[in-house]
């Protein structure tokens, strides 16, 4: 709508898409979303996060507690 020419402002063409301004010119500039962009440097799903967490429970109540190196191997 915005580059038709149907709406003159980017404010106008934020209050129509119901966003805030900021967000409106980011999209404009083709920036992606702060939860967009860390979803690409992810490594685990939520299930696997979850295995680790237990796991990593397990051996430290078992007296193993792991260091951030192992972890990161694991």
């Amino acid at each position: 709508m915005h580059n038709s020419g149907a709406i003159s402002t980017h404010t106008d063409a934020a209050t129509a898409a119901k966003m805030p301004r900021s967000t409106f010119l980011h999209r404009v500039h083709r920036r992606r979303s702060a939860e967009d962009y860390n979803k690409g440097y992810q490594l685990l799903n939520t299930a696997e996060e979850g295995i680790l967490v237990w796991y990593c429970d397990i051996l430290q109540k078992t007296g193993f507690p792991q260091h951030m190196k192992d972890v990161l191997s694991i």
